[in-house]
C-alpha cells in the first residue's frame, strides 16, 4: 500500500516544510498530516494504492523468506517494526509499520480527499481504473491516448 500526495502548485519546497518530528513511514506521515499545515495546503488529495491483503501476505512471505502464517501475523501486529533487531547492529533505523488495517485507516482519517486505487482493479479493468484516477486528480487527458497506453 502506498500513499502518494498530490501537490496543488509550485510554491511548496522542502525548505518551507518543517523537518522536525517528521516520521519515516507513510503511515506515520498520514497520521501526522494535521500537525503540518504546509502539507495540507499543498495537497489536493491522496492516491492510496492497495492490494488485497491475501496477496500482500504471499508477497511479504517471499520477500522476508518467512512462512505465510508469519507474514499474516505481522500484518495484524500493531507493533510490527522493520529492523528492530536487539541482537546485532543494523545499517538501517527501525521503521514502525503497524498493521495493514491501521495503515489503511491512517490514510482514510488524514482529512484529505482520498482515492483508493485497487491493484486488482488496475489489472482487471485498467482503462476504467485509470479514468477514475484521472477524474479524481482533475487532470485532462486524451481518451484515445489513454486507450493506446492501456493496450501497450
Amino acid at each position: 500500500m502506498v500513499g502518494i500526495p498530490l501537490t496543488t502548485g509550485w510554491g511548496l519546497t522542502l525548505q518551507n516544510i518543517p523537518t522536525n518530528n517528521w516520521p519515516s513511514s507513510g503511515q506515520a506521515i498520514a497520521s501526522s498530516v494535521a500537525a503540518h499545515p504546509e502539507f495540507i495546503r499543498a495537497t489536493a488529495g491522496v492516491i492510496l494504492i492497495v492490494r488485497h491483503p491475501f496477496d500482500v501476505a504471499l508477497s511479504m512471505a517471499r520477500h522476508f523468506d518467512c512462512s505465510t502464517d508469519q507474514a499474516i501475523a505481522w500484518m495484524g501486529d500493531e507493533s510490527f517494526t522493520l529492523d528492530r533487531s536487539t541482537s546485532e547492529l543494523s545499517e538501517f533505523l527501525p521503521q514502525h509499520v503497524g498493521s495493514w488495517s491501521s495503515h489503511f485507516g491512517s490514510w482514510s482519517r488524514a482529512g484529505l480527499p482520498l482515492y483508493v486505487l485497487r491493484y486488482e482493479s488496475l489489472l482487471n479493468a485498467p482503462l476504467e481504473t485509470l479514468q477514475g484516477l484521472l477524474s479524481f486528480t482533475g487532470l485532462s487527458y486524451d481518451h484515445s491516448r489513454l486507450e493506446r497506453a492501456v493496450r501497450w
